[in-house]
């Protein structure tokens, strides 16, 4: 596998690869018909949405992850991932021939990269991952994707509209003009706005970014979810990134656990080069 589209794909795929599909489960999005919904003030639908996040100390899992470029090259590998709550995720990264290429830590500021095919250690910080995704990147978002969750993808922007979709609402942080949320609300006022689409559980099932100062955009779909106790877990995720040179990743899953503790095995052999 050529090392710079390995170690691309696997820096892309860090926001979504802790997300998830299974095909035991409901499909969100597939309602029989229009719905039709009650609209309650942003505030009180929004605490709903909080309410009903899906919450873990330790995960595990095993995904096939599929990356596309922006030549619409492919790129298949399959990944091993730990997590710990608020402190680590770790992620093991093989080819479908099974033989670890690449090994990675996130902690909640830097990114360290183990590539076993060139015998290189690699660091970087968060500018990196918001390079190559064109959004802003923190630990937090990453944890919050890990399971379908909320987080806040504009600094200093909070949520304070809600729109309808049917059969779903739609979370913004664009004032309001209108019940439907259409492209004709934005104004060079508000260039970047974070949009969510929720369902009449409360799931989000779709997040979008967009930045129209700088023409690129990120959207988050989740399709399939299975019911753990009260709560649902997302599990088949596609990620878009719309840019100058835009790429996709689709994620499934096929093992995951929410036992622990784990460890988090990172060791670097002496004869590695340090980049």
């Amino acid at each position: 596998m050529n090392r710079s589209v390995l170690f691309s794909g696997v820096l892309v795929a860090l926001l979504l690869i802790l997300l998830s599909s299974c095909k035991s489960a409901q499909k969100a999005g597939a309602a029989a018909g229009p719905v039709t919904l009650t609209i309650e003030p942003a505030a009180g639908l929004f605490d709903k949405v909080i309410l009903h996040e899906f919450h873990y100390n330790w995960f595990a899992a095993k995904t096939a992850v599929e990356y596309t470029d922006h030549n619409n090259d492919q790129t298949t590998f399959t990944v091993n991932l730990r997590a710990a709550k608020d402190s680590i995720i770790w992620l093991s990264v093989s080819p479908l021939l099974g033989i670890e290429a690449v090994r990675v830590l996130i902690t909640r500021d830097s990114v360290y990269l183990l590539d076993r095919l060139h015998h290189v250690f690699i660091t970087r910080d968060y500018r990196y991952l918001e390079d190559l995704l064109k959004t802003r990147v923190r630990f937090d978002m990453l944890q919050a994707i890990l399971t379908g969750n909320y987080f806040s993808g504009i600094e200093g922007e909070k949520i304070i509209s809600v729109y309808e979709e049917s059969p779903y609402y739609i979370l913004s942080t664009l004032p309001k003009l209108k019940e439907l949320r259409v492209s004709e609300d934005k104004s060079p006022d508000h260039p970047r706005v974070q949009d969510f689409w929720v369902d009449t559980t409360y799931r989000i099932v779709k997040t979008r970014l967009e930045d129209d100062s700088l023409h690129r955009a990120l959207s988050i779909e989740y399709t399939d979810f299975i019911p753990l106790g009260e709560k649902f877990f997302p599990k088949n995720i596609l990620l878009k990134i719309e840019a100058a040179k835009p790429s996709r990743i689709s994620i499934e899953y096929s093992k995951y656990s929410f036992d622990g503790p784990l460890n988090f095995p990172f060791s670097v052999p002496e004869k590695y080069s340090r980049e």
